[in-house]
């Protein structure tokens, strides 16, 4: 697929989501609120039709993509809640979009974990064919205070096409 690849600081007292961070590339955010810049970068290689990626921060490997299917693309933004905490929506994209992964990530203690699952959702939810997404466009996440919304569009031969939005608060 075709992803415009665009980097916006997000203002210090603001909510916001960053556009498609370039990927092997280092950039650098305060990702678990001490105050402090970590450096991140999404590191990708490929070979033949699989690709591989892992995060770095402060150029150690935190977290490596487990799924092993063919991906012609992963990406990531960076999303900042009213509160100043960040997180990381990081997807990878298949030949189709019934091969997709689409994750929430965060960074905290020097670790990173997967706060949400999305592609899972559907599958365990109606067994999804097909996923498209939207967060390829600029409009597809959208983040307010402590809220972040990831719109969808999920298709199968039983209910044809459905819309969602799968939105995720912060309790804090």
């Amino acid at each position: 697929g075709f992803h415009v690849c665009s980097a916006v600081e997000v203002k210090a007292d603001s909510a916001g989501i960053t556009g498609f961070l370039k990927n092997n590339k280092t950039y650098k955010y305060d990702l678990n609120g001490d105050k402090k810049k970590e450096k991140i970068k999404l590191r990708v290689t490929k070979r033949n039709y699989y690709i591989n990626a892992s995060f770095y921060i402060n150029g150690k490997k935190v977290w490596t993509m487990s799924e092993k299917e063919q991906w012609e693309y992963v990406g990531y933004k960076i999303i900042k809640l009213s509160n100043g905490k960040r997180f990381i929506y990081f997807l990878a994209e298949g030949p189709n979009p019934g091969i997709s992964s689409h994750r929430i990530l965060q960074y905290k203690k020097g670790r990173m974990k997967t706060v949400a699952n999305i592609t899972d959702l559907f599958k365990k939810y109606q067994g999804a064919s097909m996923i498209s997404w939207y967060p390829a466009s600029e409009n597809g996440i959208t983040v307010s205070g402590k809220e972040i919304k990831v719109y969808f569009a999920s298709m199968n031969f039983t209910t044809s096409t459905m819309n969602y939005v799968v939105s995720y608060k912060y309790k804090n």
